[in-house]
């Protein structure tokens, strides 16, 4: 998905979204532990889960393979200043990666891993394709600027970095044997997984964008919302790779509850 695609597609959420918390806002307002007001200035702590896809981008902007299913869960604590500036920095743990890439990104051409078999002759075992999981600790730095409540919702706009920690890393391998002199008879693929966290960068640091919406239900604050992360920093550490550089990015549909 590239970047304009990426952009619609936090617009439309955004869309999406307004509907819902009206909805949650005439069906729940009642009970709970009783008024919360969205524009309340102060320190408030929170707990969020996302929902979403990660991949993997050559300068940013080319990407590599395909995308792979994420999510992640982390807590919070956000400041608001005034009714429409709140700062929040938080800890997650989210799973960054990506699919159906080149085998070459994390072993080199020479590695038995790649292929075996016997040269010139396309017979013996070679490398299809790699999946990616990366686990990463990140901590999320963003500025929030929000729209004056209306009908019980308060849209939102924030950016900001986000420092990860990359803390193990796995790849899902896919080869296949190949028999016969220039064509392949009852070809079969095996898979294998494999350890390459000595590969990938154990560092990330990333830009934050998203949009959503705020509602008070039962006492507390809710929150639904889409982000995008763009990957900023190199995440090869492998001087043999296909590519010497690519980026880790991730777009996210989230729910936070705050307390």
């Amino acid at each position: 998905m590239n970047h304009k695609y990426k952009i619609a597609f936090l617009i439309a959420v955004a869309l999406m979204v307004t509907p819902c918390v009206v909805y949650s806002q005439d069906d729940f307002g009642g009970g709970g532990r009783g008024a919360v007001g969205l524009e309340d200035v102060g320190l408030r702590f929170g707990a969020k889960v996302g929902f979403g896809s990660a991949d993997l981008s050559l300068a940013k902007f080319s990407k590599l393979g395909s995308s792979r299913t994420t999510f992640s869960v982390g807590g919070f604590a956000e400041y608001r200043l005034n009714t429409w500036l709140s700062a929040a920095a938080g800890v997650e743990y989210t799973q960054n990666g990506g699919a159906n890439l080149p085998t070459r990104l994390f072993f080199s051409n020479v590695d038995p891993y790649v292929f075996t078999g016997v040269p010139g002759t396309g017979i013996g075992t070679r490398a299809i394709n790699s999946n990616l999981r990366v686990h990463t600790l990140e901590i999320p730095i963003t500025a929030r600027l929000s729209m004056p409540e209306m009908n019980g919702m308060k849209p939102f706009f924030l950016i900001g970095p986000s420092i990860g920690v990359n803390i193990a890393a796995k790849t899902t391998d896919y080869l296949m044997d190949d028999y016969g002199f220039g064509a392949t008879y009852g070809n079969m693929v095996y898979e294998y997984s494999q350890n390459v966290g000595g590969r990938i960068s154990p560092a990330d640091f990333s830009v934050l964008i998203g949009t959503g919406s705020e509602f008070s239900a039962y006492g507390y604050i809710f929150e639904l919302g889409v982000t995008y992360r763009m990957g900023l920093l190199n995440q090869n550490d492998f001087k043999y790779a296909l590519y010497q550089e690519y980026t880790s990015n991730s777009l996210m549909a989230t729910i936070a509850i705050k307390f």
